[in-house]
């Protein structure tokens, strides 16, 4: 079966900007998804949404010594380097501690034919080295403490070492000599660093800290090779008479998906959550910083040109008070009230947009606000209604509809025609051109959604149930979980045993019934010619953008009665039921299509189609009951119980 895609017969533009944001959104863009935001910059916002950890816990840590290592812990996006430098970046080196830094991610060589663990020791090694012999003095009593401390000084090196205090100066040859000692010893860098540690403790009265951070691009591990030895490093020596002075702190940075698998290592360490910060604060401190850095750059004129191509002249827009401000003054105003427009309580979603965007992409920092200046700067969305709202000559919620306020986050400046640059998840699309890759997300997820609520769901068990079910292969479920799990649609509650996180709710329950994600995201999954309708302009009639969706649910039936009725030639009714109940998703995309059939016809000239559309989708509502899709499952098995069990289409 040849499969194809709307978006396949697509040749209109997929970029629309605001004319208010053509020639500062690139450098806005810029900011608003600066990843390392530095020491006590403006952009950080400590205010979160939720108790989780604080500053005070990471330097209290590290103050206290616990003896064991600090996982801060939180999503890809979410801002653990931020955060981390916010507490700790102006600290590096103080009267208190002397701390250093590994940034995994950036440090790390791929073409080193060493493991990563032993680049990350030696980084500790060589940078707390570097800290330790900063002047000539501190050198001298570096290798006088080390070499009695590993029980590598003999009579020569006592000698040599005398004569460099004596002296305050020794050969190239013999400080040469001195370093090689070490190599020679093959000294372990635990206990090398262990070793500077105590020295740092001793001579300098500073607490040792150690920061590693962005582990987890590795493998998994070489991840638990990295928390064992940090665990290692913190607890210090621990045989009987052994020092009490050469443990460090140790602060981990890392993704609760690299503590998947149980590690004793990891169970014996602290862990702090880091929780999403409150969104709007983020978005609003960004744009203040973008607009006083481009002071003076912003406005280059007051009148643009409006969707219709008429001038407008923006100090009327804006009303009283802006007759004689300069056009940089101007154009900022107006920039800060779209903005604030996102954080406006005025979708039916009964939250913001930006608030909407950070739970659907799992409370993703940066991902939020890359779609939120997307949303800013589209020019899917009528600005100067917007403005009008915002001065109160018009009701916002006139303005961003539910339809409007989704259509221009969707079609922002990445386009949903292109999956790969969407931040949107495409819940019918796993970028196999197959029928299972247009249902398998979704059958993962409803599987999920109904585990047990507290302890989850084993992915073991539906790997092994769909294979059952549906002869889904089952490489292909795990790298479908393991797809879901990086998009922040599960998580894991236990080892192995996942559950929905918000956003993967919000995906299933909510983004499943609306018209307008529906709509889009079906120009991107593949279905067979028949029940294709192809996407020729981004702006398409309402009846097209309908019976695409139409079209597509009639598809989604006919894949359940397919795969329901090959739970009943196996006798796995049971097994079907616990995994998705009387949940279809054909019946979803009928209820979408039902809640806009009202108001759909005054929204387009070709009133005349509506009748056969109306008529087809009452066919599909009457079927798309648990109760029809069963009746017609129980006839298609027992048609089929005559001949050999085909297995779901692949190509």
């Amino acid at each position: 079966m040849m499969l194809r895609k709307a978006s396949d017969s697509f040749t209109g533009s997929r970029r629309r900007y605001n004319p208010l944001w053509k020639h500062v959104y690139s450098s806005f863009l810029n900011l608003v998804v600066e990843p390392d935001v530095g020491e006590e910059s403006t952009l950080y916002v400590e205010r979160r949404q939720e108790l989780g950890v604080d500053p005070s816990d990471i330097s209290n840590y590290i103050r206290h010594s616990r003896r064991m290592a600090f996982l801060l812990v939180a999503p890809t996006g979410l801002g653990k380097t931020t955060f981390l430098r916010h507490v700790l970046a102006g600290q590096l080196a103080t009267e208190e501690w002397w701390l250093v830094w590994v940034n995994v991610l950036g440090e790390v060589d791929e073409a080193d034919e060493r493991p990563p663990i032993h680049q990350v020791k030696e980084l500790i090694r060589r940078k707390l080295e570097n800290l330790i012999t900063n002047r000539p003095r501190d050198l001298v009593d570096w290798y006088d403490f080390s070499l009695s401390r590993l029980g590598l000084c003999d009579g020569k090196t006592g000698v040599l070492l005398a004569e460099w205090r004596k002296n305050g100066t020794l050969s190239t040859q013999d400080q040469v000599g001195l370093a090689e000692m070490f190599e020679r010893a093959n000294v372990r860098v635990l206990d090398y660093t262990r070793a500077q540690c105590a020295f740092i403790r001793g001579r300098f009265r500073r607490i040792p800290g150690v920061i590693i951070d962005n582990v987890d691009h590795l493998a998994t591990n070489q991840i638990h090779e990295i928390l064992k030895y940090a665990d290692l490093l913190a607890r210090g020596a621990e045989s009987p008479g052994a020092p009490t002075d050469d443990h460090a702190g140790v602060v981990v940075g890392l993704r609760p998906v690299s503590l998947s698998s149980p590690h004793t290592a990891a169970r014996r360490a602290l862990r702090g959550e880091l929780r999403p910060p409150i969104i709007a604060d983020v978005l609003e401190r960004r744009l203040k910083d973008f607009l006083d850095n481009f002071r003076g750059r912003v406005g280059r004129g007051t009148f643009v040109s409006d969707a219709s191509g008429s001038q407008i002249e923006l100090r009327e827009v804006l009303g009283e008070g802006f007759e004689d401000k300069p056009a940089d003054v101007v154009i900022r105003e107006i920039l800060v009230q779209l903005t604030r427009a996102t954080t406006n309580d005025s979708t039916r979603y009964r939250m913001s947009v930006i608030d909407l965007v950070h739970k659907l992409a799992n409370c993703n920092t940066r991902l939020s606000l890359l779609a939120t200046a997307n949303y800013v700067a589209s020019g899917h969305l009528n600005w100067k209604d917007l403005l009008d709202a915002l001065a109160g000559r018009q009701n916002i919620r006139d303005v961003l509809t539910p339809r409007r306020t989704l259509k221009a986050i969707l079609l922002g400046v990445n386009a949903i025609y292109d999956t790969r640059n969407s931040w949107l998840c495409n819940l019918f699309n796993d970028v196999v051109r197959d029928r299972i890759g247009v249902i398998v997300r979704l059958r993962v997820l409803m599987a999920i959604e109904h585990g047990d609520a507290e302890s989850g769901m084993p992915i073991r068990e539906v790997v092994v149930g769909l294979e059952s079910l549906f002869d889904y292969p089952g490489s292909r479920i795990e790298r479908t979980c393991s797809n879901l799990r990086e998009l922040g649609l599960i998580e894991e509650r236990k080892p192995e045993y996942y559950t929905l996180t918000p956003g993967g709710l919000l995906y299933l329950r909510t983004m499943l019934v609306d018209f307008e994600y529906l709509q889009h995201v079906l120009i991107d999954a593949c279905v067979p010619p028949n029940h294709l309708v192809p996407c020729t302009h981004d702006e398409e009639a309402a009846h097209t953008r309908f019976e695409r969706v139409l079209q597509f649910g009639r598809w989604i039936w006919e894949i359940e009665v397919d795969e329901l009725s090959r739970a009943f030639l196996r006798g796995q009714e049971a097994l079907y039921l616990r995994f998705f109940g009387e949940d279809l998703v054909s019946a979803s995309i009928g209820l979408a299509l039902q809640q806009v059939m009202k108001i759909m016809p005054r929204t387009d000239r070709a009133e005349g189609t509506w009748p056969a559309l109306r008529e087809q989708l009452s066919g599909l509502l009457r079927e798309a009951t648990f109760k029809g899709v069963e009746q017609a499952a129980r006839l298609r098995a027992k048609e089929a119980r005559s001949r050999p069990i085909d297995a779901p289409a692949s190509d």
